[in-house]
Formats: C-alpha cells, sequence, structure tokens
C-alpha cells in the first residue's frame, strides 16, 4: 500500500459461535463479498472468508473473488460427499467413470468403458458417467453433471470409480475401489519431484488424492518409476500401457477413412498443431489467453495445396483462437473435439512443444517436430522435464517459423534423419500394450477386484 495508515475494513466477529463443527461449509462463519481495497493503485475484488479449524481456532482469508468462491464450492461439495457417504449404501455393480474432470468423453476411462460394453458387462453392471458435453455415449450410462447434487450421489454411491485426472473431493469410501489410468507419460516434473519454486503449481490436492488410488495404470516402466516416486505412491500399478493407445491397433484403414470425413472431407494430409496449455498466459484480469505461435498464413501460403491444419489446444483456451476467413479452407480448430487419439489417427505428422501427447502420438510412428520458440525460458522457469529434450526426443527441436517451414517441406529427410532415434523411443515408451491395455485392465478389473 501507498498509504499504510489507510484502514481498508474493520468489523467485529462473534466467536461464540465456535464449536466442533461437522461438515465442511460449517467452518465457515462469514463470507464478506465484493470488497474493495486499493492495491498500488489498482482496485481489486475481494472475498473475505472467515471460517474456524476443527481445533477451533479463527482464520481470516483474503481472496480474490473467484477464489473466494472456488473455496467455498470446494467445501460444498466436500459436504454433499460427506453426507451421501453416510446416506448412500454402496452398490458393489455401480462404477463410476469420469475423465479430465467430465469435461470430455475421451482418453483411458472412455476405452476401457468401451471394453467393458464390448465384453458384454454392461448388463451386469450400471455404469455412471461424469460428462459436461454433448456426445451421445454409448451403452446408456446414467450422466451426471460435476456441478449438480446427483454427482456427489453417485460417486458417493459407487463401489468403483475410475479416472484419469482428479475427483473434486480428496477422499473415498474406505470399501471403495479406485483406478486411476492418469493421462499420459511424463515429460514435465510431477508432484513431489518438482524441483522449480512456482506459485503457480499446487500439488496439494493431487498429492491427497493419490492416497485413495488403489490401482494405477502405467504405459512404460519409465513411467512406473517416476509415479511411484513423484506421487509417493505404493499401492498396485498395472504396466500393461494406456487404453487409450489401443486405437493405434486396433482400428483399420477403413475406420480412419471414416473419421477423416467425418471431421473433414478431403484427400489432403493432416497436420495436428497440439501445444500444451501454459497456465502463465495470463493478462491483468487472471484471464487465460492463447498465445499463437505458428504463423498461420505463412503456413497457408506455403502448404493450403497440399496440407489442412487441425488445431487442438487445451478446453481452457479452446473459444480464444481466431482464425482468418481467408485461412479457414486450411485451418481448423478442433480444440473442443474430446478424443485427441482419434485425431492422432488421421494426422500425418504432429506439431507440438511440451505437451506429453507426442509419447501416445509415437504410437503411429508418424514424424513429430518440437516447436519450441520459448525453449530456453521455459525449461528453466517451469518445472523441469525428466528428459534431455535436445537429446532424447524422436523429432527436431525449431524455434521459429521459417525452420519449422522448412522441416515440412522436408519431412521425408527428417523421417530418415530421425529413424534410429525414433526407433529407440517407440522401443521405451510404447512397446507396451500394443492394441490389448484395455483388455488387460478389464480382466484385472473383473477377475481379481469385482468378484
Amino acid at each position: 500500500m501507498k498509504n499504510k495508515d489507510i484502514i481498508l475494513h474493520t468489523e467485529k466477529i462473534n466467536i461464540s459461535a465456535l464449536k466442533e463443527f461437522n461438515t465442511y461449509t460449517d467452518y465457515f462463519l462469514a463470507v464478506l463479498e465484493d470488497k474493495t481495497t486499493l492495491n498500488d493503485g489498482i482496485h481489486l475484488k475481494l472475498v473475505n472468508l472467515y471460517y474456524a479449524t476443527p481445533k477451533g481456532y479463527l482464520k481470516l482469508r483474503i481472496s480474490a473473488k473467484d477464489k473466494g468462491i472456488e473455496l467455498l464450492e470446494r467445501a460444498e461439495h466436500k459436504t454433499l460427499f460427506e453426507r451421501f457417504s453416510k446416506e448412500e449404501k454402496m452398490d458393489n455393480n455401480l462404477i463410476f467413470f469420469e475423465s479430465f474432470n467430465g469435461q470430455s468423453y475421451s482418453n483411458s476411462p472412455k476405452y476401457i468403458y468401451e471394453k467393458m460394453l464390448e465384453m458384454g458387462y454392461g448388463d451386469k453392471y450400471t455404469f455412471v458417467w461424469s460428462y459436461k458435453g454433448d456426445l451421445e455415449i454409448p451403452g446408456n450410462p446414467i450422466i451426471v453433471n460435476g456441478s449438480n447434487t446427483e454427482y456427489f450421489k453417485y460417486l458417493a454411491g459407487a463401489k468403483y470409480w475410475v479416472n484419469n485426472s482428479t475427483f473434486p473431493v480428496e477422499q473415498k469410501q474406505k470399501k471403495g475401489i479406485y483406478i486411476q489410468t492418469w493421462h499420459g507419460t511424463p515429460l514435465k516434473r510431477l508432484g513431489f519431484d518438482i524441483q522449480v519454486k512456482n506459485p503457480k503449481i499446487n500439488w496439494h490436492h493431487l498429492n491427497k488424492e493419490s492416497k485413495n488410488w488403489n490401482f494405477l495404470i502405467s504405459a512404460n516402466r519409465y513411467s512406473t518409476n517416476i509415479f511411484k516416486r513423484a506421487f509417493k505412491f505404493n499401492n498396485k500399478i498395472l504396466e500393461v500401457g494406456y487404453p487409450s493407445n489401443d486405437i493405434f491397433y486396433s482400428k483399420d484403414d477403413e475406420f480412419k477413412r471414416s473419421l477423416k470425413e467425418k471431421f473433414i472431407c478431403t484427400d489432403k494430409k493432416i497436420i495436428l498443431y497440439a501445444p500444451k496449455f501454459r497456465d502463465d498466459d495470463v493478462d491483468e484480469n487472471g484471464n487465460y489467453y492463447f498465445n499463437m505461435k505458428l504463423d498461420l498464413k505463412k503456413l497457408y501460403d506455403k502448404f493450403k495445396d497440399e496440407y489442412v491444419l487441425i488445431i487442438k489446444t487445451h478446453y481452457i483456451v479452446s473459444n480464444l483462437i481466431e482464425i482468418n476467413e481467408n485461412i479457414k479452407d486450411f485451418v481448423y480448430n478442433f480444440s473442443d473435439y474430446d478424443d485427441i487419439h482419434e485425431l492422432f489417427l488421421i494426422s500425418d505428422i504432429l506439431i507440438t512443444d511440451y505437451s506429453s501427447v507426442f509419447f501416445d502420438f509415437a504410437h503411429s510412428k508418424n514424424p513429430i517436430l518440437y516447436f519450441v520458440p520459448d525453449f530456453e525460458r521455459y525449461k528453466t522457469e517451469v518445472r523441469g522435464f525428466y528428459i534431455d529434450m535436445e537429446e532424447d526426443l524422436p523429432g527436431p527441436i525449431i524455434r521459429d517459423n521459417d525452420k519449422l517451414i522448412w522441416a515440412i517441406e522436408n519431412i521425408e529427410d527428417i523421417k530418415k534423419e530421425f529413424k534410429d532415434s525414433y526407433e529407440v523411443f517407440y522401443e521405451k515408451y510404447c512397446s507396451i500394450g500394443q492394441g490389448n491395455a484395455s483388455k488387460k485392465v478389464v480382466d484385472a478389473f473383473i477377475n481379481r477386484w469385482i468378484r
């Protein structure tokens, strides 16, 4: 503050109401919204949250309004889950699926679920999907939305949870079984392995939730070793490959053609651009933006007759991409499409940066280009890498658009140059679960856990 004598807020709180609280929301004694303060000349919307701890101490937390609302919602969700855990009898034939916080019907939970349907288990078990999209999920499961009460009712009542990320609660029923599929082979450091101090990275929720996992799926021995250490995970790891990668081995050319016709009716080759979500691309108001690093006009001028370009970004910034009308027959924004593995299947070239999608895409054995104009800053300021990107990747590190265009023009030379390193990479990260990971998980699921 410029003037330390300014009193921004003062009030009395009646602490006689302190007692032994029974729910998370009971901890919050008062919520004072829309308090405006002066911070070096900038006006901020604040929420003052007064709450008591289980030991009776009174705390005051001042946060941005959105964060305050998030904290309250989280408390309400935990309270709902606790309530239903006491009220609902656990259903031993109920399986709860979620992928990426309910944002998509995709990834390994999708492929485990569809394998269960294929093997005839839909008649015996009741399936619930947490899903906020508009796709029609096969098998007629119960659909719930993470923001409504039904979500927590079914979550509390389900004997089995299958997820590739985290749930909004940090505990499960004591007799429940949690199958964590995770969602990629680690490139950037995870959990307790993170050495770079970055206030934007908070693994508190994940580290608490990982204690609930009974089983964790791994794509390779490299991932297994990291998961044990980074998550401090001591339960069973199923090193069978990711079910989501079965698509590379189980689908024929006719299926690929049908996908391509569904997405883009063209005979041209496809370049997929799938960059990492940058949590530091945020404006002064705390809103995320997407920084397009590709020169789309240059790519259009050079490759419009031979290729089309599909963009697949993180869902948080999916609606922030603007494509010029003049190049819309070349560039397609598929960021809202649920299943990136289906996009992998029809793509001839992948352009990415620090996203771990390239580990999965490598199952296709198609070329990968690493477009990283901010490489020097990112590798030192974010959270560190497990592998040496300049030595261990199956494709070139590219720092500017002109070199990217050259690489696409000379993609056959790139393939020859990286042929040996690609084979080494494939053997290390992709040689497990070549088409049968889903079945191995389901067999273990049925024979070991559900009987």
